[in-house]
């Protein structure tokens, strides 16, 4: 085989290498989606993601939910959160519920809640409803039946 076709094929491999190894440093889709949805990520901050071993896309993710939420939300506390071994969608998921049940629950609350090893909604879903907190309810059949709210599940769509 003539040395520049194998000198070719070789740059063409390198080339694809290169590409690939560039795609998966930057992740690139994630930038465009997060710029479209008003979420102002750099890509150095995303190439520094992968470097310090952190999922930019469990970063980046919950921050578009939580600023779509009306949420104000600081991009190196989520990523502190994430390397401190939290679940970072888990805790905003809880403060989009509570700032909807208009119950003060900072970021700070959820992220110490999810770190000491409690589910966060379920930490959330208590704050809601107290344990042991009376109330009566009509089962459909038209009578009514006394319970506590801990009695039933409660899935952030009730409102009590």
């Amino acid at each position: 085989m003539d040395p520049a076709a194998i000198f070719q094929i070789a740059s063409i491999v390198g080339l694809f290498i290169l590409i690939s190894i560039i795609m998966w440093a930057v992740p690139v889709r994630l930038w465009i989606e997060a710029n479209t949805a008003s979420v102002r990520v750099g890509i150095g901050s995303l190439i520094g993601m992968r470097l310090r071993k952190v999922s930019p896309p469990a970063i980046v993710r919950p921050l578009i939910t939580a600023t779509k939420a009306g949420l104000d939300l600081d991009f190196n506390e989520l990523e502190a959160h994430y390397l401190a071994g939290g679940r970072v969608d888990r805790v905003v998921g809880a403060l989009i519920s509570a700032d909807k049940a208009s119950i003060e629950l900072s970021f700070n609350q959820g992220a110490a809640i999810d770190l000491a090893g409690r589910d966060v909604f379920e930490a959330f879903s208590s704050l809601r409803h107290p344990e042991g907190h009376q109330h009566s309810e009509s089962s459909g059949d038209g009578k009514r039946r006394d319970s506590t709210y801990s009695d039933r599940p409660c899935h952030g769509a009730c409102k009590h």
